[in-house]
């Protein structure tokens, strides 16, 4: 089967979408990369995502997200998602990026531009459209772009003779909150995996990634314009997907009593994230949140471990020794062990009750000897840091009756 063949099952412009783009705006000529303007109705829903609900200024985002972040502030209407096609799917010094899309808010709605290299002479003038075009927003979004898209396009245009830097510009890199706030639903937390299972969009017709470059370069060898057809619309989806993605993202932030989440697991992972950023509070409403809607078993264990850690570090040790002692009392595995070395470390350095810390020690090393299952627990290492712990308590107590 070749190319062609293949494409026939993807190539089908009447089943690209069922709520075609408003405009299509087509330029071009032989000295020219081709830019291609489309716009998105903002009634339009994406899955569940409606596009009206495009917007907003959000302050949390800046310091816990954006790199080089020069604002205290990030308005989604002034952020470029930005999304490439190349001729290899590896990176490396002879990838170029042949298709740059651009999506951003507007009040037409959402808009994506295409930047084409029809040939490889074009594509200086590609590059340099896509940076003047970069230099009016103040922030670029992306999906795994600082390790991918951006070293592309900065190798491209340094040996293209322009001086240019897209790695300086401030960058929202979604790929790794994306992670952080739906691996622990999500196996795959690819942009095609967390579009069809948070945004519940599934796609038809779409080309696979693996047959992009070799239909760019059939393309060049035969000028068979319809080739590029699927390409661009999958280069379309792809930008609109990722500020869906990123919509979804910037609000949970700013607001997380308003994050629509309806799994306890990702209420979890949007806890992590505040956390990594020092937000204690809003880490907590997060955890106590997943605990309330539910969660997967172990899930639910991480939460209560990772509350009680939060409460820790925010002086609310009430709290935090209730879930110790809950998960304590809970099993016989790794978490149980935690708790108990953490509610030692309590009672003999915070509340000073040296007899309860001994009495916890004592437990801790009375389910070790039972030996029983406790997962991926190391044996040995909390042996001897329960004996360790309990020599030096018992010679504390015996100081104090001396």
């Amino acid at each position: 089967m070749n190319i062609r063949d293949q494409l026939d099952r993807y190539f089908v412009a009447s089943k690209f979408d069922a709520t075609p783009p408003r405009e299509i705006a087509v330029t071009t000529s032989r000295a020219e990369c081709e830019h291609i303007v489309t716009v998105f109705p903002s009634h339009r829903r994406h899955g569940i995502f409606e596009l009206d609900s495009f917007g907003g200024v959000f302050r949390n985002a800046p310091q816990m997200l954006v790199r080089d972040n020069a604002g205290e502030t990030t308005d989604f209407g002034r952020i470029a998602f930005i999304d490439t096609e190349t001729t290899g799917l590896s990176g490396g010094s002879g990838v170029c990026a042949f298709l740059v899309g651009l999506g951003y808010n507007s009040a037409k709605g959402f808009v994506v531009e295409q930047f084409l290299m029809n040939d490889f002479p074009t594509e200086p003038d590609m590059l340099g459209r896509v940076c003047e075009r970069l230099g009016t927003f103040d922030t670029i979004a992306s999906y795994n772009g600082r390790s991918f898209d951006i070293p592309i396009l900065d190798s491209r245009l340094l040996l293209n003779g322009l001086r240019k830097n897209l790695s300086s510009l401030p960058h929202l890199d979604l790929l790794h909150p994306a992670r952080r706030v739906w691996k622990h639903r999500l196996a795959d937390c690819s942009l095609k995996s967390v579009e069809e299972h948070v945004l519940g969009y599934t796609r038809d017709n779409d080309i696979e990634s693996w047959l992009i470059p070799e239909t760019f370069f059939v393309y060049l060898r035969s000028g068979d314009r319809d080739l590029l057809e699927p390409i661009l619309h999958h280069n379309r989806l792809d930008i609109l997907s990722l500020a869906c993605i990123g919509h979804v993202v910037l609000a949970a932030l700013d607001s997380p009593h308003e994050a629509a989440f309806t799994h306890g697991a990702d209420w979890y992972g949007l806890g992590t994230l505040f956390a990594l950023h020092y937000r204690m509070e809003e880490a907590a409403r997060c955890f106590e949140r997943a605990m309330v809607v539910g969660a997967p078993e172990h899930v639910r264990r991480q939460c209560m471990k990772s509350l009680s850690l939060t409460h820790k570090k925010t002086g609310e040790w009430e709290n935090a020794v209730e879930l110790w002692n809950e998960s304590s009392a809970a099993g016989n595995g790794a978490d149980a062990l935690f708790a108990l070395e953490e509610l030692a470390k309590f009672y003999e350095h915070r509340r000073r009750d040296l007899v309860s810390a001994r009495e916890v020690c004592r437990r801790a090393i009375a389910m070790l000897e039972v030996k029983e299952v406790i997962g991926g627990a190391d044996l040995t290492r909390h042996f001897g840091n329960f004996e360790y712990r309990l020599k030096r308590i018992e010679k504390k107590i015996r100081s104090r009756k001396a």
